[in-house]
């Protein structure tokens, strides 16, 4: 427990475009997106470096996704939300297919099954979606990232305990 309540005191700022703007140079960053459910980020696993969730993105999915490649952003995460599963699915393959070999670990958010058939490098579960223990087992895969959604302290020590490799906290 101690590992949550130590995150929680040095939360990492997912969104870093100072650092980062430049290495994204070739993009119009129309307005920047302050990720108002997920601001911060804390880690059970070493998160280091930007973690990226890509939300309709002004320049496109498959854009954004190279331009995080090319400038070698760590994580990147997927997240469509309201989105038919046919349609998730063939973006996350296209995003898969960019971040394959890469240095970009590539996360699915809230569809553990688009996650598997994807092959992703993980997945990010709401409070609502699977839980760690389901996703693990459905999954099979001890390498794959499973991280989740938290909103107070006592979810995040849960999640520690169900075996949670990052959190996310926000409102």
């Amino acid at each position: 427990m101690n590992n949550v309540n130590s995150n929680f005191s040095i939360v990492i700022e997912i969104i870093m475009f100072t650092s980062i703007k430049k290495k994204f140079s070739t993009i119009n960053f129309g307005m920047i997106y302050r990720f108002p459910k997920a601001s911060y980020i804390a880690s059970m696993k070493s998160l280091k470096g930007l973690y990226l969730i890509l939300t309709d993105p002004l320049v496109g999915y498959e854009q954004a996704a190279e331009a995080a490649v090319n400038a070698h952003v760590p994580f990147l995460q997927l997240r469509m939300k309201n989105t038919p599963p046919k349609i998730y699915l063939k973006q996350a393959l296209s995003l898969r297919n960019i971040t394959r070999g890469s240095q970009t670990t590539l996360i699915i958010n809230d569809h553990l099954e688009t996650a598997i058939e994807a092959d992703a490098d993980g997945v990010h579960l709401g409070q609502q979606d699977s839980t760690i223990e389901e996703a693990r087992q459905r999954w099979n895969a001890p390498h794959k990232w499973i991280g989740l959604s938290t909103h107070n302290l006592e979810q995040a020590q849960a999640a520690q305990a169900a075996g949670a490799d990052y959190i996310g906290i926000g409102p």
